[in-house]
């Protein structure tokens, strides 16, 4: 933690080299990439959550005043702030104008939020079932749902935001008051950088993928033709090691205006509220100082960092076989599994197993547990071994399986087992478990369509499908397309008399049944979506095909790319849950 009384940009300058790993090459050639993907000299867009306090218009100044660090003279970011106005207080309206004013005053564009004109439906699918309802959690969720919009909408990558060392030190207290200390990762605290919060359910809020189906059946083909890959928005947070009044005294020393929310300072409003006014008006315990509360920080942050060590070697055993996009299924198989593992090398596991659920889970990414129960790891590794599972589910199946998280665990077939490079286990398929009533009914949804930047041309919205598939359908005759009554849900058994019907007629439904077979066997192809136009399937969006011949509309998939996954972890060594960041 900084000593000093007030910051200067080359303060953060300093920080934001280390999070954003900024090098400073002695010589660099003309148009390299610069430290976050511009061009070296170019300022980079970027976008600045500001409340009005003196933490966030500190954080404002310091941005919009630092220097390129590869072209003095050049101002490294070119910002653009964004002020959520809640309207939870019948002066937050005139608050949010005057904080608009005072960024305008130190020049700076901005633009006021209004939560409640955000059509943001199911937000508490984002949350944990013991944080749903609450007023506080729900409108943090609809102000990053806000906000995350508008840096799409502006074409930003990169939400910079005020969280400081006071918030740090709270966040880890509110864990000791609440009890939540089944691990020490509890303590590791709030990311210097990660993926922005609750943004799973916007499109382009995590990053996407898109491409086709790679099977190539003669249907006439309507999605994109090439792979490409869509970054999401990741927040960043550069004044972690800065104190409160530091921020106070570089407002007052430079003559930044800010306001103070009174309901920050209420100790009855929030938990935060009561330990930040414990913080500043009473003599804590010494096992409760900051300088304790540091110490068992960076102890978890090590034990962190050795975990996310062991679960990459454990990685490097796991091989995924194929992940198929039109299904979300995906085969996986084992190295050398040792006979006994230390409770270190399970956690390793189980956290390397998270991520693998996480590529086919139908559970918002946003809240999908960091690591898998110790007990569900070891009977999936038993699986592995031929061993079979050691749930109840096995009971109701004659495949071992174990479920998780919606993820269904279990032996591949025996066709693919033959093929396996490692003798001593078998290969497992991973796939969405078997969807249930209420959940086919709540897959079962309608388009809802805007005129394109395109002449003559309709697109709809893009649509979030079991949490796994957008989907985006677009037009040239929206008359016809809405007079089609389309609509999505998932493939059903009663579907496949009539889809036989009409691939027979194409003189595809072996090779379909084939790809089928593959890609989506036994449960899985039922968890596929379809396009749907009155009671008849028209289209499988995710398998690039048309059953119609002549339809009004085309349409686009992309998937939800979890950086966790790809990666396995994240490269920060503070991974945690942001459910607890202001």
């Amino acid at each position: 933690m900084s000593a000093k009384r007030y910051l200067v940009p080359d303060d953060l300058s300093k920080v934001l080299r280390k999070i954003m790993r900024w090098k400073l090459p002695s010589a660099r050639p003309t148009g390299q990439c610069g430290p976050t993907g511009g061009l070296a000299g170019d300022s980079t867009r970027i976008g600045i959550c500001v409340s009005g306090g003196p933490d966030s218009m500190a954080l404002a100044h310091l941005l919009h005043n630092m220097d390129h660090p590869y072209n003095p003279g050049t101002k490294a970011f070119s910002s653009h702030a964004f002020i959520v106005d809640h309207e939870m207080r019948p002066e937050s309206g005139k608050e949010a104008s005057q904080v608009q004013h005072n960024l305008r005053s130190l020049g700076m564009c901005s633009t006021i939020l209004n939560i409640r004109a955000v059509k943001t439906t199911n937000c508490n699918e984002n949350l944990p079932r013991e944080s749903q309802g609450k007023t506080e959690t729900v409108a943090r969720v609809l102000r990053y749902h806000a906000i995350v919009k508008a840096a799409r909408r502006n074409g930003i990558s990169q939400l910079f935001l005020g969280h400081h060392h006071d918030d740090q030190m709270e966040t880890i207290l509110m864990k000791l008051v609440m009890q939540e200390i089944s691990s020490s990762r509890a303590f590791v605290g709030i990311p210097s950088r990660a993926p922005a919060p609750y943004s799973s359910q916007i499109f382009g809020g995590h990053p996407l993928v898109h491409h086709t189906s790679r099977f190539g059946l003669h249907i006439k083909s309507t999605t994109m033709s090439t792979s490409f890959h869509e970054d999401g928005i990741e927040c960043i947070r550069p004044l972690l090691a800065f104190t409160k009044d530091q921020l106070v005294a570089t407002c007052k020393i430079f003559d930044i205006p800010f306001v103070s929310d009174r309901t920050n300072h209420d100790p009855t409003y929030t938990l935060r509220n009561a330990i930040r006014h414990l913080r500043s008006h009473a003599r804590l315990p010494r096992a409760l100082q900051d300088t304790v509360l540091q110490k068992l920080q960076a102890s978890a942050i090590q034990k962190a960092d050795c975990t996310y060590e062991a679960a990459k070697q454990f990685s490097q055993k796991m091989q995924i076989l194929h992940r198929y996009p039109e299904s979300g299924m995906a085969t996986v198989s084992f190295g050398e599994l040792p006979g006994h593992m230390t409770d270190d090398e399970l956690r390793a596991a189980s956290l390397a197993m998270a991520r693998l659920s996480e590529l086919v889970s139908p559970i918002s990414k946003d809240i999908l547990p960091l690591e898998l129960p110790p007990t569900t790891t070891k009977s999936i590794l038993n699986m592995s071994l031929g061993l079979g599972a050691s749930t109840p589910d096995q009971s109701n199946s004659k495949v071992p399986h174990c479920l998780v998280s919606k993820v269904d665990f279990r032996s591949a077939p025996a066709a693919v087992n033959r093929k396996i490079a490692h003798k001593s286990t078998q290969v497992l398929q991973v796939s969405r478990q078997a969807m249930r009533r209420a959940e086919i009914i709540a897959n079962t949804q309608s388009f809802v369509f805007e005129p394109s930047h395109l002449p003559n041309k309709y697109c709809s919205t893009w649509l979030c499908w079991d949490w796994r598939f957008w989907i985006q359908v677009k037009t040239r005759d929206i008359v016809a397309t809405q007079n089609a009554k389309l609509t999505i849900r998932p493939y059903r058994p009663e579907d496949v008399a009539s889809v036989r019907k009409r691939l027979q007629e194409k003189g595809e439904w072996i090779r379909f049944e084939q790809m089928l077979n593959v890609c989506a066997p036994g449960h899985v192809r039922y968890t596929m979506p379809v396009l749907v136009s009155g009671d008849q399937v028209v289209a499988f969006p995710t398998c690039d095909i048309q059953l119609v011949d002549s339809l009004p509309f085309q349409w686009n998939v992309a998937y939800p790319h979890s950086q966790r996954s790809v990666d396995f972890f994240w490269p920060d060594s503070a991974r945690q849950s942001q459910q607890d960041i202001p």
